[in-house]
């Protein structure tokens, strides 16, 4: 008996340890979608209660995730909620839904910061792209052509003795220019 509860809680455990791990995936996967869900319901919320400051507030945690930091914004919004909370005199009953409007202006703070994130690494990934070790830029090749053309033009062509003579000079001052 004792051996088959013991299998079943197992089972149990492993039941629940991928049921999380699929639920953490799936939200971590659609991360920034929820953060955009989260600041859409707070700013209708805003004006559907008469209250724009909700809204504004939302896209500050926002602005100030991604220009300053995720701490920063964190803290503004906390700051900014208090004032509001203690310039109004709301009631401790209103306290569950400025909780709900601290999480949420922490979760825009986070999504600032991961989209300045993001925008570092697509510049660097296009930096590290364009700028590739082993390509050689066209300035360089156009100008090598051109030199290449141009003493290939100054070989070839004979007129006399002193010009011959130039030529191989004007040839010299290139392929030192080229070094």
């Amino acid at each position: 008996m004792r051996r088959i509860i013991k299998s079943v809680w197992l089972w149990i455990q492993i039941i629940v340890e991928r049921t999380d791990s699929w639920v953490l995936d799936n939200l971590r996967s659609r991360a920034t979608l929820i953060a955009a869900l989260i600041g859409t319901v707070l700013l209708i919320w805003g004006i559907a209660t008469h209250n724009p400051d909700l809204g504004i507030e939302a896209v500050l945690a926002g602005a100030m995730g991604y220009v300053v930091g995720f701490v920063p914004a964190v803290l503004g919004g906390l700051i900014i909620t208090s004032i509001h909370f203690f310039r109004e005199g709301m009631p401790i009953s209103n306290f569950p839904v400025i909780l709900i409007q601290i999480m949420g202006y922490t979760y825009i703070a986070w999504l600032g910061r991961q989209h300045k994130h993001l925008a570092v690494e697509r510049r660097t990934q296009l930096a590290d792209s364009i700028h590739d070790a082993k390509v050689v830029p066209w300035s360089f090749v156009n100008e090598v052509r051109n030199s290449l053309l141009a003493m290939r033009l100054l070989l070839f062509v004979k007129k006399n003795e002193t010009a011959e003579h130039a030529q191989l000079e004007l040839i010299e001052d290139e392929l030192l220019r080229l070094e």
